[in-house]
């Protein structure tokens, strides 16, 4: 039996008595973009993260070179992936904001490292 703690981490409860065991661990980071999609009427917000463990059997983990895009029913979200992905060879990334026609990506500047 798997039960799902509020911060998303999944537990596998093998027995009557036994410590559960950690099987998924998801860790959310810093905020990365908000918008509406238009298609859906939904609000999307997306953040960076990590996971660690075995995922659920509805996901699953891939290189962002490897990212089955016909299976992304959404066009929002492609479009997110693309972005993230191309931040991510570059290094450089930003803060999106609008709808899944329009945005603003806010770039994030990084703070001068110095040493007195």
């Amino acid at each position: 039996m798997t039960e799902i703690a509020p911060d998303g981490t999944m537990y596998e409860l093998t027995g009557q008595g036994d410590a559960p065991t950690v099987v998924f661990t998801p860790e959310l980071g810093q905020f990365y973009a908000v918008f509406q999609d238009k298609q859906s009427g939904s609000h999307l917000i997306y953040y960076y993260g990590s996971a660690a463990g075995t995922p659920p059997s509805d996901m699953h983990f891939c290189a962002l070179d490897d990212i089955p895009w016909g299976a992304i029913a959404s066009d929002a979200e492609r479009s997110m992936l693309t972005r993230y992905r191309e931040e991510f060879r570059h290094a450089d990334f930003g803060i999106d904001q609008g709808d899944n026609i329009y945005g603003t990506v806010h770039r994030i500047i990084p703070t001068p490292s110095f040493t007195p």
